[in-house]
Order: structure tokens, then sequence, then C-alpha cells
């Protein structure tokens, strides 16, 4: 009698519990992999916060004024002047309410937003330092040279902007003074609201009196320990303590400890990267 070939019993079980076990290391195997996957995504996504600013108030800071450029400052927040039209004088009357007849060199729309307004004017001085105005006129939009500018031979290339500008002039400024428009803007790291709970760094545009004109959430989330030292005078370290006078600031070293917005899977902590800058303003005198 001929019998059949079949699996035993032994090797059913055999089979099953090979089966089991291969599964198993699949599972694992999967699971880590995507625990990985998972740390990498919120690595990304701490680096991006991080970096998503820098650009911006990069430019910016490397534009200030290091005598009379900074208005106030601490580890969570720095008040600025940002110039950013330069021109020449054609002529000033002095005065509370004085007058600068000025032209402005052409500035990248696609970069600058002429719509936006700007805070005042600044004349420079004998001594290389800028004397601030503040000032409710307009953006001078004129394209032809008053006749002041004429008279004084005062040539700027076609796409200048020329105007007259009011506001507090300390002293007559002769022609082809350097002259410059700025905005004043504060850098800030305070609760997010794209966030809530967590911490972003803010850019908020001010107004003359210093009242918040338009506030911009830049990134988030940070680390509650993200901030600003400063760089004084000639030294090489930066401190954690502000000068006597802020005319003494020539730089700031920007901590921006980025978070990812999620926690990984078995973490505690979101992950972080902690990126550090210094920027050391360009318009000094020393």
């Amino acid at each position: 009698m001929n019998r059949r070939a079949g699996v035993t019993l032994v090797e059913l079980l055999v089979g099953m519990v090979m089966s089991v076990f291969v599964g198993t290391m699949m599972i694992s195997l999967l699971l880590t992999n995507s625990r990985f996957t998972d740390q990498v995504e919120a690595g990304r996504e701490a680096r991006g916060t991080a970096r998503a600013s820098l650009n911006l108030i990069t430019t910016e800071l490397r534009m200030v004024n290091a005598e009379t450029g900074v208005l106030a400052a601490d580890s969570s927040a720095i008040t600025i002047r940002v110039p950013f039209m330069l021109g020449l004088a054609c002529a000033a009357t002095p005065g509370p309410s004085g007058t600068l007849i000025a032209g402005f060199l052409p500035v990248d729309v696609t970069m600058v937003d002429l719509s936006l307004g700007y805070t005042g004017f600044a004349i420079r001085q004998f001594d290389g330092s800028y004397a601030y105005s503040a000032s409710t006129s307009t953006i001078p939009a004129s394209s032809s040279s008053p006749a002041a500018c004429t008279t004084a031979s005062v040539a700027l290339p076609s796409g200048s902007r020329f105007g007259t500008l009011i506001g507090p002039v300390a002293a007559a400024a002769s022609a082809g003074t350097p002259v410059l428009l700025y905005r004043t803007v504060r850098y800030e790291f305070a609760p997010s609201v794209i966030t809530p709970g967590r911490i972003a760094l803010w850019r908020h545009r001010l107004t003359a009196a210093g009242a918040v004109d338009a506030s911009e959430e830049l990134a988030a989330p940070f680390d509650s320990t993200a901030g600003f030292r400063f760089f004084i005078l000639n030294n090489r370290l930066a401190s954690d303590t502000l000068p006597t006078s802020l005319g003494d600031l020539r730089g700031v070293e920007i901590h921006l400890l980025g978070e990812s917005e999620r926690t990984v899977r078995t973490h505690t902590e979101p992950e972080q990267t902690n990126l550090v800058t210094s920027v050391f303003f360009l318009n000094r005198l020393d």
C-alpha cells in the first residue's frame, strides 16, 4: 500500500515557530526604521526652524550703525534702526520741523516694499555718525531732480527718487552729504501663535513713538534658552551683560536653539538643533 507524502505535526509546529520568529524580526525592523525616520524628520524640522529666520535677521543687523543704531536690547529682544534707502542731501533747513531735500538711489522693489513707509531719515555728521530724525513724510516718489539738487549739482542715476522730508533737523547739511531712510524694527523671542505654548522669533515694525505697527512671526518653535548675547567694543567674546552705553555695542551673537514641533515616539523632549551665529555691525567708526 502506497503512503502519501505529507507534513507531520512536528514539522508543522517547527514551521509555525520559524514563521513567528521571522515575523517578529520583520516587525521589530519596521518599527526601528519607523522610529529612525521619525527622528530624522523631527531633526530636520528643528534645523529648519533655526535656519528659517537667519537670512533676514542677519541682513538687517549687519546694516546697523554701531554707535546709534541700537535703541534697546536684552537677552530676548533687540530694537534697531534698519537703513533701507541711501542717498545724498541737496539742501536742509534746520529746526524742530526742518526740511531735507534729497535724492535716494534706486532699490530692488522685489526685496524692499516701499509701500510699508519708513520711520525717519538720518544725516551723516562730520565725525561719521548719523543724526536720526523721525518723520511723517511719505517716501520720495518723484523721478525729477528738484531745483535744489540741480543747483547743488547733485546728480544721481536713472530711477532715483527725489523729494522733501520733514522732521527735526539739527544742523544744515551741505550738498552731497550722505543721508538714509530707516525703519525701526524689534526682533524678539516671545510666545508663538502658530505653535501655542512654544517660543517663536518675532519681527515687529515700530512707529517713531515705539508702538508696534506690524508684527510677523518668522519661525517657531525655539527652546526657551534661545536669545542674544553682545559684543562690546573690540572684545572677541560675547557677553550676557549689556554695556553701560548701547553705543559700545559692536555686534550680537544669536543663539537659535530650534526645536521640532512634535516629540518623537519613545522620546520625552522635542528634537533640537543649536545654531549659533555672530553678526557684527558694518557701519562702525572704530
